[in-house]
């Protein structure tokens, strides 16, 4: 479709923490990120973030 951008996705693993929502944004390396999911690993070991760029 013309016109229309495909936003990058990608994701990150990062420790866990209980206050990790999809209202939350990300930066790393200067790029800003929405986190659109949000996959607990193991018994709370760590966190999956599926983010798509802002």
């Amino acid at each position: 479709m013309a016109g229309k951008a495909e936003a990058a996705e990608a994701r990150f693993v990062v420790r866990y923490r209980s206050d990790v929502t999809t209202a939350n944004q990300i930066e790393c390396d200067g790029q800003r990120f929405c986190v659109v999911g949000v996959d607990e690993i193991g018994r709370r070991e760590a966190l999956a973030l599926i983010v798509r760029a802002v």
